[in-house]
């Protein structure tokens, strides 16, 4: 039931919503937006969330999140359609296999799907962004490294919920400049293992 408004484009009032609850969560500027225009995936979380004449309004200031949210506006010259959906928030945990991470009690809420065992069941939640890293230089390289009988898995990137907002072009890579313009800054996502001017690996 979220809807855009005639006031969406490059303002930053971007949404209204019927269902006003959404006012009523406990960390309602940590709900992540996710639209999916094109082949990309964005997500972006409002600033704050009002209610007036019975609807919910999701706010992106300047000092906020606002610029991120022009860049969605923009992005191939399309305005953004209703988002597909909206997670984060302890309140939206209704399915089995959902969870949600509570980072300011460090607490993680999980609902286990119908054959699983919460009181037995492995629980991973990584908190590494890069596994391994290997930095040479042209003149320097990193040589003759191997590894025998190691498995690599589970990794973490906090890009996302550090900034905020997601925003990918193509190709791995991600908007992390001004976001009010087309040229440059995009960055690639790193790769969780890391080999730069490495010979004989």
């Amino acid at each position: 039931n979220l809807d855009t408004t005639e006031s969406a484009t490059f303002t930053n009032s971007g949404l209204s919503c019927t269902d006003t609850s959404y006012a009523s969560y406990a960390y309602p500027n940590e709900l992540e937006l996710v639209f999916i225009e094109n082949w990309n995936h964005y997500y972006i979380m409002p600033d704050s969330i009002s209610v007036s004449n019975n609807k919910a309004y999701f706010t992106f200031t300047e000092d906020g999140n606002a610029d991120a949210w022009k860049r969605l506006m923009i992005n191939r010259v399309l305005t953004p359609t209703v988002p597909v959906y909206v997670e984060n928030a302890l309140e939206l945990l209704d399915e089995p296999g959902e969870w949600y991470l509570d980072t300011h009690d460090n607490y993680l809420y999980y609902m286990p799907r119908r054959f699983e065992d919460i009181n037995s069941a492995d629980v991973i939640l990584p908190v590494t962004e890069q596994l391994v890293v290997a930095e040479g230089t042209v003149d320097a390289p990193a040589r003759n490294i191997e590894f025998k009988n190691i498995e690599f898995c589970y990794s973490a990137w906090n890009y996302p919920t550090t900034r905020r907002y997601f925003a990918p072009t193509q190709a791995l890579y991600y908007q992390n400049q001004n976001m009010n313009s087309y040229d440059g800054g995009d960055e690639i996502v790193e790769g969780t293992l890391h080999f730069n001017n490495v010979h004989n690996l």
